[in-house]
């Protein structure tokens, strides 16, 4: 029999026999555990989302699987010339800068880029750029931790909505579509966030990267592979959904509705991605064997050990500059908070002819996080109803904000109501920006409402959450606070009532009450 010719063994430099420095490592640990420390409030809602969230749920792999990736470089990194890197504290202040403006905007995932950036910039500085060109995938790979994708939920709940009618309807099945919602003549569905796929999108990402880096040499074939993979993940998304449906819908509404519902999903795209990963693998351009990657990882380079002194002072002032950034912001954030509302506010903003009312002008309230202060205004005529509440918040902090994920109308299952439109705008007059409008229906008997949101930060009506983010964080920096309200005005559409006539309605209330309120706001708010 055939044996199979012996490898050469590679001759390895003193410098691989010695192995790595101890003090980049504990210099950089050092840095490390600063990060770690100073910024402990970002890593805590990292580690939350990764907890409670299963879209996110593989943060927890990241760091591990980037172990493992250097683990498999330890020789060429031996091997490297180990020399500190000035330019890692450009990195180190641009990430700080990151991390403080989206600490002060209140924008999370800005926040949670700026800490892994920082931990990157440390190892550039501390290590230098030869190591960490060696380690630039698994330093990079770890950007992968931080939650992302939840901006894309919207637009993919919305592709997600329109696959799946276009796909019942080409069956022939009669079908009515209410905004995401629709009904056949087995039931009614809704299409909501959870039915987005983020959660498909983002581990398939996460693992077509690795995948790619591990399988390919050919940054082509790395990016086709990327590509596909979150097409794939999307398109099946799509097919998951729509067989749901199909499921339920042959079984007289008996399958794929419960826990089935989920393990059918998850069976499903496991199958989809197993299939897209075998693929794969006919178009890997690495040795099977490990040959070529052994190869390169035992090849002997004349490595340079730092100087101890130069390593020192970079790993120094690194600590400084990462110790500097929340300092910073604390000295900013610390800014009064603004007063409460006066309960008679509202009262100045009656029409002529409409007449304030205690009882609710609906059996209904929007829904936001934290524990603002809520001011609620009910007005009725001879024949129509309209309400006004307001939701202000002194002083925004973490968890009580008034751009928060969980702030919203209705919620996404509410067993009494559902959202008939998406969200359009309608102008108003100048200087304010367009309403955000929303038509809102009771299940049980079919009644409309309709609701104009609007937004006031740091003295202005804002358009949208981005410029609220950007206006909050110019007004700390100014030292103003970062107060806030939302302002939603509703009306109840009568029997048979078209819709231009509620909005007349609220044209007519609207413009008015803006100019006071922004008025009561900025005098609340002044410091």
């Amino acid at each position: 029999m055939a044996t199979l010719p012996k490898a050469t063994p590679v001759a390895e430099s003193p410098a691989l026999r010695a192995g790595m420095p101890r003090l980049p490592i504990v210099l950089f640990g050092v840095v490390v555990a600063a990060i770690f420390i100073g910024y402990r409030t970002t890593w805590a809602a990292m580690v939350h989302l990764w907890n409670t969230s299963d879209t996110y749920a593989h943060g927890w792999l990241i760091a591990p699987v980037s172990l493992w990736c250097l683990f498999r470089l330890r020789r060429r990194l031996v091997a490297c010339t180990q020399q500190p890197a000035w330019t890692g504290l450009l990195l180190l202040g641009a990430s700080g800068a990151c991390w403080s403006l989206g600490t002060l905007a209140d924008v999370q995932l800005v926040q949670q880029l700026g800490v892994v950036a920082l931990v990157i910039g440390a190892a550039l500085l501390v290590f230098g750029w030869e190591c960490c060109r060696v380690a630039a995938f698994p330093l990079g790979f770890l950007l992968f931790a931080v939650p992302m994708g939840h901006e894309l939920t919207p637009l993919l709940v919305q592709m997600t909505a329109d696959f799946v009618v276009f796909a019942v309807q080409a069956t022939g099945i009669p079908l009515y579509r209410e905004g995401n919602s629709f009904v056949i003549p087995s039931g009614s569905w809704s299409v909501v966030s959870g039915c987005s796929g983020v959660r498909y999108l983002m581990a398939t990402l996460t693992v077509g990267v690795l995948f790619a880096h591990l399988n390919y040499r050919s940054w082509t074939r790395r990016v086709a592979f990327v590509g596909v993979a979150i097409l794939v993940a999307i398109v099946a998304n799509w097919l998951r959904a729509f067989g749901i449906v199909m499921i339920a819908h042959f079984s007289g509404m008996k399958l794929a509705l419960g826990v089935d519902h989920y393990i059918y999903g998850w069976v499903f795209f496991g199958v989809v991605i197993f299939i897209l990963m075998t693929i794969g693998m006919m178009w890997s351009d690495t040795d099977p064997d490990g040959g070529d990657e052994q190869a390169r990882l035992l090849s002997p380079t004349s490595a340079g050990r730092a100087k101890a002194t130069p390593t020192l002072v970079a790993a120094l002032i690194g600590l400084l500059l990462v110790l500097a950034w929340p300092w910073g912001v604390a000295k900013l954030g610390a800014t009064k908070s603004a007063e409460t509302l006066s309960g008679g506010v509202l009262m100045s903003l009656v029409p002529v002819d409409w007449k304030p009312v205690p009882s609710r002008v609906v059996e209904w309230s929007p829904h936001f996080v934290g524990e603002p202060q809520r001011l609620v205004l009910n007005l009725e005529s001879e024949k129509e109803r309209m309400g006004l509440e307001v939701i202000w918040y002194p002083g925004q902090t973490q968890g009580s904000e008034l751009n928060h994920a969980e702030n919203r109308l209705i919620h996404e299952k509410d067993p009494v109501w559902k959202r008939l439109r998406a969200t359009t705008r309608q102008n108003i007059s100048s200087p304010f920006p367009p309403a955000r409008e929303s038509m809102l229906a009771r299940r049980q008997d079919g009644s409309r409402l309709l609701v104009w949101q609007f937004e006031w930060v740091g003295g202005t009506f804002v358009r949208d959450a981005l410029e609220s983010k950007l206006v909050t964080m110019e007004s700390l920096l100014r030292g103003r606070g970062n107060a806030a309200a939302g302002l939603v005005f509703f009306t109840p559409l009568d029997d048979g009532e078209k819709i231009g006539g509620a909005r007349a309605r609220l044209r007519s209330f609207v413009p008015n009450a803006l100019p006071q309120l922004g008025r009561q706001f900025s005098r609340a708010a002044a410091p």
